[in-house]
């Protein structure tokens, strides 16, 4: 019974590792400490990228002036507006059409 008791205490204590080991564990963290700075710098590159765009979309194009009408500059925004404004109007004007001719049996104008 003494022979396991030894097995066993010799298998729990952590052997040194050789010189081939330890290179090969240096070697292995560096190129870990390379990936993930190359994943970090890529990512970080991306996020930039995203931010510029949203940046520019949403805050400097929206306020850019597109002409300038007897000294009042007109923003992207307004434009976007009025523009939207004009084609409800427009799709209103082709509804009532529409009724008028279902109104009058399709007779036509």
């Amino acid at each position: 019974m003494a022979k396991k008791n030894r097995k066993k205490q010799a298998q729990d204590e952590p052997r040194e590792l050789t010189r081939k080991q330890q290179h090969i564990n240096a070697r292995d963290r560096e190129r870990n400490r390379r990936v993930v700075l190359a994943v970090s710098i890529t990512l970080g590159l991306v996020g930039a990228v995203l931010l510029i765009g949203i940046l520019s979309e949403f805050v400097f194009k929206p306020n850019s002036s597109i002409a300038t009408v007897g000294g009042e500059k007109i923003s992207t925004r307004a434009f976007q507006e009025r523009v939207k404004y004009e084609q409800s109007q427009l799709e209103n004007q082709y509804i009532q059409l529409n009724q008028l001719e279902q109104q009058f049996g399709g007779q036509g104008f």
